[in-house]
């Protein structure tokens, strides 16, 4: 197929750019013709230099799938689906207007699918009018699958609480970012006896094998568990739902360590692109 997938930018390593360019390296690897489009010009910690990026000059009948983040061509698009045209709109947040329709009734007469990256942003995305929301809740991509070594500890935070500041381990990120950003890798993952993190990191170790340890400037449960696991997964694992901890309880519930839990099929990118497209 030719793929077009859009994305407001793709200069850091936040979430929507993260899933842009994870779902176009899959995609890619599936042996389709991909078009990324993107009216930023890309430039940061992100590296997209294997990708075709283009920032405009789109024949949008040309493309077989259409994937759009951030509202981006709906004008384009015009008011008539394409029948050869399958056309899939992502939103990615419960709280940021942004990630939002534009037009609910629009989306909903062009769309073929229509996603959420959790249950909480379906619940939002049904009160502005939208329905048969699916879920898309950041599945991790295949080189993820790998065999732990677990070396130590890996703490994932561009904004670390200050309870956790204690804790031993490698860490990968900085406040805001600080001008340590750069893409997780198996390799990463991998060598982590456990991962202290929240977010889309979650998914990648529990596509590992890799013990999650869910805390972060929201709070959290601290060990994902059966539990509290599907509270955690309603917020797309961001921490929120759950009360903060202080430092010492932190240090005392790392002590020890839990068996890793299976990952769901739902968390594995090439499962869930199948079932969409």
């Amino acid at each position: 197929m030719r793929i077009l997938l859009t994305n407001r930018e793709l200069n850091n390593l936040g979430g929507s750019e993260l899933v842009t360019v994870e779902i176009a390296e899959e995609f890619m690897r599936q042996g389709h013709d991909v078009t990324v489009y993107c009216p930023r010009t890309p430039e940061g910690p992100l590296d997209v230099s294997h990708l075709n990026v283009v920032k405009g000059g789109l024949d949008i009948a040309s493309f077989d799938l259409l994937w759009i983040h951030h509202n981006a061509l709906i004008h384009e698009l015009g008011f008539r689906k394409r029948p050869h045209q399958r056309v899939v709109f992502n939103h990615m947040s419960s709280w940021i207007p942004d990630e939002w329709p534009k037009l609910a009734g629009y989306e909903m007469a062009l769309s073929d699918v229509i996603l959420a990256n959790s249950c909480e942003t379906r619940e939002r995305l049904e009160s502005l009018g939208l329905s048969n929301v699916k879920l898309f809740q950041n599945p991790a991509p295949i080189a993820f699958d790998i065999s732990p070594s677990r070396v130590d500890a890996l703490l994932v935070s561009n904004h670390e609480p200050a309870e956790l500041a204690g804790v031993k381990g490698r860490r990968i990120g900085g406040r805001n970012g600080a001008g340590k950003q750069r893409r997780i890798t198996p390799e990463d993952i991998a060598a982590s006896a456990y991962v202290i993190c929240n977010g889309k990191t979650v998914q990648y170790a529990l596509r590992a094998g890799v013990p999650v340890y869910l805390y972060d400037s929201f709070g959290g449960p601290g060990w994902l568990t059966q539990e509290n696991f599907n509270l955690a997964e309603w917020h797309n694992f961001s921490g929120r739902g759950f009360e903060r901890k202080d430092a010492a309880t932190i240090a005392r519930e790392l002590r020890i360590i839990p068996a890793p839990r299976q990952c769901p099929s739902r968390f594995k990118l090439e499962d869930v692109l199948c079932s969409l497209v």
